[in-house]
């Protein structure tokens, strides 16, 4: 009984983990540049995120592209998506396994989640 529910958090936990992952990775705003001049009293800011920059806090946005994407972001962009991947596919087999699943399976199911790191 305490296997199951310990299973039962760990899928809640782990689509938890999905969840926000799926958000930090189509979000724009993983970093904020606030320029203020104190001369005029006037600042300008910028957000930026895997996918795309915004100019002048979030009103014009572009999508990085091209020769604008630092080689840097794409190990970022290709690491990210893996990992959302990976816990979603841990995610899935541990809510399977905590239906259906034998003792054997329930193991695998909590191995693939602390595999993934969810």
């Amino acid at each position: 009984m305490v296997a199951s529910s310990l299973l039962l958090l760990s899928s809640f936990l782990s689509a938890l983990s999905t969840a926000l992952l799926l958000v930090a990775v189509a979000s724009p705003h993983w970093y904020f540049l606030n320029l203020f001049d104190p001369d005029n009293g006037y600042g300008a800011g910028a957000v930026s995120g895997l996918w795309q920059t915004c100019n002048g806090y979030g009103n014009s946005c572009k999508a990085w592209s091209g020769s604008d994407v630092p080689s840097w972001l794409n190990t970022v962009r290709a690491f990210s998506v893996i990992a959302l991947l990976s816990s979603c596919v841990a995610t899935l087999f541990t809510w399977g396994y905590t239906r259906v699943g034998s003792k054997g399976q329930q193991i695998a199911a909590i191995a693939a989640l602390l595999a993934t790191g969810t």
